[in-house]
This record gives C-alpha cells, structure tokens and sequence, in this order.
C-alpha cells in the first residue's frame, strides 16, 4: 500500500495519530512544560508519591514534571501562541508524522491485535527494528490507536452514528483474543505498561510528552521496591 492508503486504513490524518502533537518545536521539549497563568493556583502544594520524593501535584495529568524543567511561566498570551503551536504550526515548530517505514510497521502491529475471529489464544508481537528507526514511535502510535478505537466504540454505544473505527478493524470484532460472546468484543478501559530500565526512566517520559498532547494520557510512575508498590496502587495520591 502507497503511504496515503496506510493514512486512511488506520486513520492517521497526513501521518500523525489523533492524540499526537501536530507540531514539535525546535527549543522547546513539549507543550507539558510549558505553565499556563490560570493553572499556577492549581499545581501549588506537594504529595509525597510512593518513593517518598517530593513532586508537584499536576492539575490535568499525573506526571511528574520534575523529571522534565519547566519552562520560566509565560504570559497568558504568550502561553497560548506557544500551545496553539504544537498544533497548527509556527516559527521554530516542524510538522510531526510518522515516516514510511514506521506507519507500515504500525500498520502490521495493529493488524495483528484486532482479529475478525474469536481465539482464546491472544496475538504476540515483537518489534525488532534497528537503534534509532523509531521502535518508539510505532508504540506510541499503537497506544493512540487503541486510545482512539475505545473512544469512538464508546461513542457508538451511545449511537454517536457519526463516528465508524478505522477501515482497517472495520470488520474485526475481536481485540486481542474473545470467546465469542458479545462481552469479548468490549474493549476494556485498561491501562498500558511500559517497562525499561530505570537509567532510561526520564528519556521516555520525555518522549510521552513530545509525542502526545498536553494532557492527553495520563502517565503513572511505578515505584521500583515492594513495599512503594502495594503503596502505589491503595493509595490515590502515590502516583
């Protein structure tokens, strides 16, 4: 398939996943760093998260952005000329998509998680693409897909007759594995877990941030000892 027919069988307007920036800039990491005026009254106070680290409450994701500097807090005219940015482009801003190789191998993951078939056995599926391809980038991609399918089957549910999935799950009812009953063909709100060594644990939160938009996933740290685990997942605030 031409990289145009790829864009449309996944629905990928020109290259860029739905919850992607549009846009990356230059001098500036991503939009997460930038401080808006009316949120600074929101992110004052501190939690103690799971490792006993001090960070910043975020008022619209859970991330911590101590992993990443913000940047000195702009006007609220400068704040919105920098986030409109990532999205319809300005100086200094260069247009995000996927490149051919990436959106075709996206394109082979995705056809691999959805099956027009019930199997109790579900796909597996390893990317081996060289350093410095864009393995990162096809994950991300997957993630806003999967992102994408539940919002619109949600909406459909309430006959939302507008929206319809991408073409290329347009027949395949099944995500991942199903037994058949209708319950199977329910895509569940579930989180995804990424794991890598802790050395590496603030390149890919900096690659979440350049990736998605500002807020648009909600990012949870797992702590690294037992005791902050069982912590992590009783107590709301640990993240």
């Amino acid at each position: 398939m031409s990289y145009e027919q790829l864009e449309v069988v996944l629905g990928f307007h020109d290259g860029c996943p739905a919850n992607w920036n549009t846009f990356i800039c230059f001098d500036i990491c991503s939009a997460w760093q930038i401080i808006n005026p009316e949120d600074e009254d929101n992110s004052l106070g501190e939690v103690e998260n799971a490792n006993n680290a001090q960070v910043t409450r975020q008022p619209t994701t859970a991330a911590s952005m101590s992993l990443a500097p913000s940047l000195p807090q702009a006007t609220r005219q400068s704040t919105t000329s920098l986030l409109e940015g990532f999205q319809v482009g300005e100086t200094g801003f260069m247009e995000q998509r996927l490149l051919r190789h990436q959106i075709v191998g996206t394109h082979a993951m995705i056809g691999k998680m959805w099956m027009e078939e019930p199997t109790i056995k579900p796909p597996r599926t390893l990317l081996a693409d060289s350093v410095g391809v864009g393995k990162t980038a096809q994950v991300m991609a997957c993630i806003t897909f999967i992102q994408q399918v539940y919002l619109i089957k949600r909406a459909l549910k309430k006959e939302n007759a507008n929206l319809r999935c991408p073409p290329i799950i347009e027949h395949a009812e099944y995500f991942m594995c199903g037994d058949g009953s209708e319950d199977s063909k329910t895509m569940s709100n579930l989180a995804h877990l990424i794991i890598f060594p802790l050395f590496l644990i603030i390149q890919w939160m900096a690659k979440l941030h350049y990736f998605f938009h500002k807020g648009g996933i909600n990012i949870f740290m797992l702590p690294n000892t037992t005791e902050a685990v069982k912590v992590f997942f009783h107590n709301r605030e640990s993240a």
